[in-house]
């Protein structure tokens, strides 16, 4: 009996990627690597739905704008001073709270921000006024609004320091420019002359003209 060699095994090999590195390598070079991880399930897709090349391309694009969009989105809320896990998607109501809750969804749509109104969020400690008045700020910045969010303190702090330096106005201008301006931890203790007389300018300036929350 005579036996056939056979080939010296080197161990189990990888799985081969499904996308190729000239695919990769072409993703990459067009600033679209984010596209390597959902091609392999869409070009899944495509042969369950068989679609055409242009429904392809179509599903192709609007992934990538959707990442952008996302992408942004959180750049901007970052920048406008939003904790990124207080959505509203993430808030847990109280056991025991009790809202109304056609106003919250009134508020959601942000037709406040398109009459130029105000809020004004009361409530006790710990039943997530922060949160709620942060989660409107990123539905705000998803719609593409202006939004900055601060602390009390800190802006009349600011507006305090740009007094001194004569800057006064160039502040107050770019705080009546946001569309959306959100206070957090407002009056939590009593104003100074001086603080009350910069919160009625800023009033003033922002009347009918632009939206700002309150979150006492």
């Amino acid at each position: 009996m005579t036996s056939t060699p056979t080939a010296p095994t080197t161990g189990a090999a990888g799985p081969a990627d499904p996308l190729g590195a000239d695919i990769i390598g072409l993703l990459r070079t067009l600033k679209l690597s984010g596209m390597k991880d959902t091609l392999p399930e869409r070009l899944s897709l495509a042969r369950t739905r068989q679609l055409s090349h242009a429904n392809f391309l179509e599903l192709l694009l609007s992934d990538e704008v959707s990442r952008r969009d996302a992408r942004s989105a959180t750049v901007r809320a970052a920048h406008a001073g939003l904790l990124p896990l207080m959505r509203l998607d993430t808030w847990n109501e109280h056991e025991n709270l009790v809202y109304d809750r056609q106003l919250l969804s009134d508020l959601t749509s942000l037709r406040f921000t398109e009459a130029a109104r105000n809020v004004l969020i009361l409530g006790p400690v710990g039943v997530g006024k922060t949160h709620l008045a942060t989660a409107l700020g990123h539905i705000a910045i998803r719609r593409r609004l202006t939004v900055q969010m601060t602390r009390a303190e800190k802006l009349f702090t600011r507006l305090r320091a740009a007094r001194l330096d004569n800057t006064l106005d160039a502040e107050f201008r770019r705080l009546t420019r946001l569309e959306l301006l959100i206070v957090d931890d407002f009056a939590l203790r009593p104003l100074d002359a001086t603080t009350t007389a910069d919160f009625y300018e800023l009033v003033v300036e922002r009347h009918k003209t632009a939206a700002t929350i309150f979150d006492e």
